[in-house]
């Protein structure tokens, strides 16, 4: 039997702010209720279990020869407590390490989520070798290899289809709300689900250069190119401490007064400007939670009210995601309800995922007898139907499905459904025909639907002066065009590749805008992490999309993202009054000490009441109200945008398809 070594669990990151943080809620009750000694204790104890890590930071800071803000906050809270301020101490320290946490978690959830879409991937395929087919790790395929992939199987190389036909799903990766129909000569990518078929493909990209490896590469370039909270303070940092134990050690070399040294250092540092924003960042989360915004990090408040440009993705974003039929059209005296009746006879035996739209459409209806059902992967359907009661009657063969099926079947296609066929085709809408023993009697039109709540949405973003709102979508251009053209977008872009996406959101950037991206699947995980600000739609959305979000939108509408940027704007001038009047206190306090007009107990009283003041004032956020516009107030005449810009010298445009 072997012998297993224990296993060394080390401390979860969040047990010492949560512990130091009910400490001190302890110890201030125990203040309140007059155990003056146990709640002094406490409070010292907080600080030093939420101040150790802190400490230890800035000790190595100065072994590098560089003073950082964890250096000032624990000085800060070293001379609070020598001055018997320990509550000031134990409130600095709890703070401070809670939003590093924070930040820490959004970066953990982010990697979680990119282990699990890479685990999402099979890790062996069926590949043709001499002896016949084998199955061998991904990674062993190289490129001309012929790949088998079967129904419910996913596609894990890019490449060319040699034989077979399929409907391939392939919105994980282009965001495609319809399921695209493939044969031989056509193109696959990897991460692609065929749902209803047979593949046998041709690799032409595998392992790292293949679409879906591509897509994660992009993700987590884009996700380490992202500033950090912790970044921007030690920048402040290495300027700002210097020159406060500059002052406090001229103060004491000058006056030979310790206490007079102790006081300046707590008096100018991070009381109130330490808990200015915390406070604020964490009323407001609990608020955004509480209209279904869920903010995954406090440095997203800041670049939230800063937006000026917002990408949507379209399929689940700004629209519902799932198919309906719009349109309905009889031809040769057969009437809409009809048709449909003849094309959900065959789609309720169907698999294929817009099979539930055309029965949806249909409703209610007497049952059609059905004999002799074929799926015709990536084409459509055929059988032998006999209506309701004439069961004793000949059975006459039907065909469903897209206008290929009907080509190869040598269907006539009259003048009047051609041009139906064409409109319906330019306004994005996805045809299925109908025929009946070698006659067609119909068209379907099968479109992914707008979210209603969208134009109270951009409306209340355009309100709110955000000046560009764009689609960048994986769908097919006509389709997206049609969104953007019933929301009166911008600009609106199909048939884009999740790197083509990120890079149209770099290039926005590179010029200065800043972006936010809303999405919901893995094809927009390298734009929603190259953007300043991503927005996940909804709970349901892929972990990769929630992973890399700075914004959860729970209630998964879109109603959710102007009301996050209107808040995040509430919050930001919130904390700019709370570091405002922080600034003003510390400023007047150390000229009234220094000049010595002011005493110091006093001066310690007016410090103090300047961090209660930051935080009452950081409270009025818990009564927030968003207060969207009028639909009738958007301003239909607002001047043309300018167009999308033109990519920069040297790199390589963005292809319009």
């Amino acid at each position: 039997m072997t012998a297993q070594l224990p296993q060394i669990r080390s401390r979860p990151p969040w047990l010492g702010p949560a512990l130091a943080g009910a400490l001190t809620l302890l110890a201030w009750a125990a203040g309140r209720a007059g155990f003056s000694t146990f709640s002094q204790a406490g409070m010292i104890a907080a600080a030093l279990i939420a101040g150790t890590p802190i400490a230890l930071r800035a000790w190595r800071a100065v072994r590098f020869r560089s003073l950082s803000i964890d250096g000032l906050v624990t000085l800060a809270a070293a001379g609070a407590i020598l001055l018997g301020e320990a509550w000031e101490a134990a409130a600095v320290t709890v703070l401070y390490s809670l939003g590093g946490l924070l930040e820490g978690a959004s970066l953990a959830r982010t990697r979680r989520a990119l282990e699990e879409l890479m685990a999402w991937m099979p890790e062996r395929a069926q590949v043709l070798k001499e002896g016949g087919w084998e199955e061998v790790p991904v990674e062993a395929i190289r490129p001309g290899d012929r790949v088998r992939i079967r129904s419910g199987e996913k596609v894990v190389v890019d490449g060319r289809v040699v034989t077979g036909r399929a409907s391939v799903d392939t919105s994980r990766v282009t965001g495609e709300s319809i399921p695209l129909d493939v044969e031989p000569g056509d193109s696959v990518i990897a991460g692609s689900l065929v749902q209803v078929g047979y593949l046998e493909v041709e690799a032409t990209r595998v392992g790292a250069e293949s679409t879906f490896q591509r897509v994660l590469d992009l993700i987590l370039e884009a996700q380490e190119a992202k500033p950090r909270v912790q970044e921007v303070l030690d920048r402040v940092g290495r300027v700002y401490t210097p020159l406060v134990l500059l002052l406090a050690a001229a103060s004491l070399a000058l006056t030979r007064d310790l206490h007079l040294s102790l006081t300046l250092l707590v008096v100018a540092c991070p009381g109130a400007l330490v808990m200015a924003a915390p406070v604020a960042l964490m009323s407001g989360l609990a608020v955004a939670a509480r209209h279904g915004v869920l903010l995954r990090r406090a440095s997203a408040v800041e670049s939230l009210a800063r937006l000026d440009t917002l990408l949507f993705d379209k399929t689940g974003t700004l629209t519902e995601g799932r198919p309906r039929v719009s349109q309905v059209h009889g031809f040769g005296g057969w009437a809409p309800q009809q048709v449909l009746e003849v094309a959900a006879a065959l789609e309720a035996r169907s698999e294929h995922p817009l099979a539930q739209a055309v029965l949806a459409a249909a409703g209610p209806h007497p049952p059609w007898e059905v004999e002799a059902l074929e799926v015709l992967p990536g084409r459509g359907l055929q059988a032998r139907v006999r209506p309701p009661g004439r069961a004793s009657g000949p059975a006459r063969p039907v065909l469903v499905g897209s206008p290929r099926l009907m080509a190869e079947a040598q269907v006539a296609v009259p003048p009047e459904a051609q041009a139906l066929l064409a409109r319906e085709e330019e306004a994005g809408r996805s045809p299925v025909m109908v025929a009946v023993e070698g006659r067609l009697i119909g068209l379907l039109a099968l479109e992914d639907t707008l979210r209603p709540e969208a134009p109270a949405a951009l409306a209340w973003l355009r309100h709110l002066g955000v000046g560009r709102l764009a689609i960048l979508s994986g769908d097919r251009p006509a389709a997206v065009e049609a969104v953007g053209r019933a929301l009166a977008l911008d600009e609106a872009r199909g048939g884009m590749l999740p790197a083509e996406k990120d890079e149209a959101v770099a290039r926005l950037v590179a010029r200065g805008h800043r972006v936010g991206m809303v999405g919901d699947g893995v094809n927009d995980g390298p734009a929603l992490a190259r953007a300043e600000v991503a927005f996940a739609m909804g709970l349901e959305g892929t972990d990769l999309a929630k992973g890399v979000a700075d914004v959860v939108l729970a209630r998964d509408e879109i109603t959710q993202v102007p009301l996050a940027i209107d808040l995040a704007r509430t919050i930001r001038r919130i904390i700019g009054q709370n570091l405002a009047l922080a600034i003003l206190t510390a400023v007047v306090l150390l000229g009234a000490v220094l000049s010595g007009h002011g005493h110091l107990g006093w001066a310690m009283l007016v410090h103090q009441g300047s961090v209660l003041a930051v935080i009452a004032n950081s409270l009025r956020l818990l009564v927030y109200r968003p207060t969207p516009p009028p639909l009738g107030r958007v301003n239909a005449s607002a001047p043309a945008r300018p167009a999308w810009p033109d990519p920069a010298p040297g790199s390589a445009p963005v292809p319009d398809r």
